[in-house]
């Protein structure tokens, strides 16, 4: 489900560490997303609700946010509640860009030097137990590589066809 351009280069993920505790994960991650100062790109496979939460302050503190989301990206109801109102504001504004796909098929979180990433399982589904994370600049490119190429084919975000749990 990786283009081959990008398969081709998958050897940038030996410099990187493996988490596989879902709470070290999402911890891991949350680290990485609140600790952006310039930039915080994501592509969305799954919604957590501090995550809805990082992405509005971050942006209102000035960090540049843009995120990916597929029409599989599974929403908790609370995050939607909690924090539509100010990414939809907030994008309105210009201060979060965000994108939609028809499948989330990589996960990919970008902040600043650090990145991380999350495949798909056999089922097609993004596998959550298994993060790859790091700062290496190898991994960093290939991460920031793939992230633009989902931007350059992704269309406007609807609400509707997302899966809201």
């Amino acid at each position: 489900q990786i283009p081959d351009k990008f398969l081709k280069r998958i050897g940038v993920l030996e410099n990187c560490e493996i988490v596989t505790s879902i709470t070290a994960i999402f911890e891991r991650l949350k680290e990485l997303e609140m600790g952006a100062t310039n930039q915080l790109k994501v592509i969305v496979p799954q919604a957590w609700v501090d995550e809805g939460t990082i992405l509005v302050n971050r942006a209102i503190n000035g960090v540049e946010v843009s995120y990916i989301v597929g029409r599989n990206t599974i929403f908790p109801k609370e995050v939607l509640e909690s924090v539509r109102a100010n990414l939809e504001k907030l994008g309105r504004e210009g201060k979060i860009k965000r994108r939609m796909v028809e499948k989330v098929e990589i996960a990919v979180y970008i902040s600043d030097g650090n990145c991380a990433t999350m495949f798909a399982n056999r089922k097609g589904e993004i596998d959550m137990n298994t993060l790859f994370i790091g700062n290496d600049p190898s991994f960093y490119e290939w991460c920031l590589d793939i992230f633009n190429d989902a931007w350059s084919r992704a269309g406007s975000v609807t609400i509707s066809p997302m899966q809201i749990v």
